[in-house]
């Protein structure tokens, strides 16, 4: 009877889920459980006697077996939650951190996300590609008109060429256009890209990156179509003109540098958004680009110095006009103050990376 009344409450127990831990340790059956909570498994003739299950028995063996798999299955749910923290953490210092480790990770993230602006930005046009050419070819072709009677004749060692003020526009216009291009897309990079930053985690570099890698694109199609404009103006690319892949990536950096800066500027404050156009025209009128430094007055000649642009110029000019390497001094100091502002553009990121996110 009393078995009988033992069995119904374990299948009630197994029908309703409800489980009771035994007085007695040891007792890992449910059934044993019930009967030793319930009272009902007590001996007729010695009731202080409980009732002894087969589980209990051989509990020995059995908590052994249970107790193995328990610290098995304790230690793989240790080693699971340990292996989440870890990838939430590294997400989040991945995040936080402008690394290229992480943006290495990222780096399919970073390729396609160039290759889509690409093409999202000429989806449906004719010419497609060719408009990022035609901007600065045309902008090149008004001073040309304009002011190759003027400035044609005050080239050094190239005054019986009509073309001469041209080329030297088109040399001068290719870095130029890098410059500027890559620093306007930082400037409004993260005010951009402020929906994408708030519902993704992804490090927060690889949004730099992608700007610089579009920007790069562009001025690469522009310099393949600057080399044909030399061949058919009858100055064909001479052997110093491999120097212009160094200086691209010089001037690319020095922009990404100074750009990154402009672009966490302008999260906090928006009026750097609307100051930095005008300083980009002033900084086009203040290096040798749509004239020539001889003509400069001597006394205002060291004030061209101060703007790093004309250093990058000049070194255009050198590479694929005058057939000549670059100073060395010149592309030494470019390199040193490339490093210098990507470095504190870096910093100045990686502290206001987790501000920028709420203010955005």
């Amino acid at each position: 009877m009393i078995l009988f009344a033992e069995e119904n409450k374990s299948r009630w127990c197994a029908r309703t889920g409800v489980s009771h831990e035994p007085a007695t340790p040891g007792l890992t059956c449910p059934t044993a459980r019930f009967a030793e909570a319930s009272g009902l498994g007590r001996s007729v003739t010695n009731p202080a006697r409980p009732f002894r299950h087969p589980c209990a028995r051989s509990r020995n063996a059995t908590d052994a077996r249970c107790g193995g798999c328990s610290l098995l299955a304790a230690k793989a749910t240790r080693q699971l939650s340990s292996r989440a923290a870890i990838s939430v953490l590294g997400a989040r210092n991945a995040m936080k951190a402008p690394n290229l480790g992480s943006a290495w990770r990222y780096r399919h993230f970073i390729l396609s996300s160039v290759r889509a602006e690409f093409r999202a930005r000429f989806v449906r046009s004719r010419l497609g590609g060719a408009w990022m050419i035609v901007h600065p070819l045309a902008q090149a072709a008004i001073f040309a008109l304009v002011l190759a009677g003027v400035m044609g004749a005050k080239l050094p060692g190239m005054g019986n060429d009509r073309f001469a003020y041209a080329l030297y526009l088109l040399s001068g216009m290719l870095g130029w256009s890098l410059f500027a291009d890559v620093v306007t897309r930082c400037l409004t990079l993260f005010i951009d890209n402020a929906t994408l930053m708030k519902k993704m985690m992804f490090p927060r570099i690889c949004l730099a990156l992608i700007a610089a890698g579009s920007a790069l694109v562009n001025n690469i199609l522009l310099f393949l179509a600057v080399l044909l404009l030399f061949a058919v103006l009858g100055h064909p690319p001479g052997v110093y003109t491999l120097w212009v892949p160094g200086l691209m990536l010089l001037t690319l950096s020095v922009g990404v540098g100074i750009g990154l800066m402009l672009g966490v500027f302008n999260v906090f404050i928006r009026d750097v958004g609307q100051v930095v156009p005008i300083v980009l025209q002033f900084g086009f009128w203040l290096a040798p680009i749509a004239y020539t430094r001889e003509i400069v007055p001597a006394a205002l000649r060291p004030f061209l110095d101060l703007n790093p642009i004309t250093w990058v110029v000049e070194a255009y000019h050198d590479a694929m006009l005058y057939d000549r390497p670059p100073d060395f001094v010149v592309v030494g100091w470019l390199a040193a103050i490339a490093a210098s502002l990507l470095a504190v553009a870096l910093v100045l990121f990686r502290r206001a990376s987790a501000e920028m996110v709420d203010v955005l």
